[in-house]
């Protein structure tokens, strides 16, 4: 029996469960895929690591501080080996702070099969625990758009895996994601419309500043369509409509769909032992 399982390598979970490990308990973490969650694999660090590449090819060909580059060149291929490597140079960092802590990790797929009892259907192995901790983090949205689910639309998850450079980007949703990755292909020369179905971008940030991006954003050419909703993908063209109900369509040969992300809560038996829960996540109650 142990004190606790956690289910999950994210940063919730990873640093929950070295903290338990180093108060003295019995900790067993499950992950499914790589340690470190969406922000060190499929999120923030991958993220500044192409804008870091976006920036310095931008800035070499702007370069007007008595520089001379030589028609510089991006290597799309080269990026992505160099994030793939910074990613595992981070993620076994993090299974190293879970051995120092003596957390015993497993990787595998988990489901409850009892409120203090679970099933890691990888080897088949049922553990049992006092506390339980899901921490099993976020996967990209996919809202009820027709064609958004084909494999010409990449999500957040899969772009960073593109070893081309698009001619063209059309990216729907104009949050965080979707502005990261419109900056990013815009400075490597993709021609970048983003399409936001609220009447501005940055949703959630302060006015002014999500002005003021808009304008800095324009003025390096990206394109923006705002309080337009998309209304269906078909094949490699994106269908939209406005507010006032004019229509319109972009066709591009890179669709991102970066429209957020939605929690994980599907295939864990929650239902099964009782635990409340929607689309949008576990209920808690004051107790957190």
């Amino acid at each position: 029996m142990r004190d606790l399982i956690v289910i999950g390598g994210g940063p919730g979970g990873y640093e929950a469960a070295a903290h338990a490990a180093r108060m003295g308990k019995k900790v067993t973490l499950i992950e499914k895929q790589s340690l470190g969650g969406t922000c060190l694999n499929v999120g923030c660090i991958p993220a500044k690591t192409f804008l870091r590449s976006s920036k310095l090819f931008h800035e070499c060909q702007q370069a007007a501080y008595g520089v001379r580059v030589t028609s510089p060149e991006f290597d799309m291929p080269a990026v992505v080996e160099r994030k793939k490597k910074i990613v595992s140079t981070l993620a076994r960092g993090v299974a190293g702070l879970l051995r120092q802590a003596g957390v015993e990790t497993i990787t595998g797929i988990a489901k409850l099969v009892a409120r203090n009892a679970v099933q890691v259907q990888v080897g088949d192995q049922r553990i049992e625990a006092h506390n339980i901790l899901i921490a099993t983090g976020s996967r990209p949205a996919v809202p009820p758009i027709p064609g958004l689910r084909s494999e010409a639309v990449l999500d957040s998850n899969r772009i960073f895996d593109m070893t081309r450079i698009p001619e063209k980007v059309a990216i729907i949703g104009g949050g965080i994601i979707g502005l990261e990755f419109a900056c990013f292909f815009s400075e490597i020369g993709s021609s970048v419309d983003v399409l936001e179905m609220l009447p501005k971008i940055a949703t959630g940030t302060d006015e002014e500043i999500a002005g003021r991006l808009l304008k800095t954003m324009e003025r390096q050419g990206v394109k923006f369509h705002l309080s337009a909703k998309v209304q269906e993908v078909s094949g490699q063209t994106v269908h939209y409509a406005l507010a006032d109900g004019t229509k319109g369509s972009i066709t591009a040969d890179c669709i991102l769909n970066a429209t957020g992300r939605s929690p994980v809560v599907e295939g864990l038996g929650l239902e099964e032992v009782g635990v409340d829960f929607t689309a949008k996540g576990i209920r808690t109650d004051e107790r957190g």
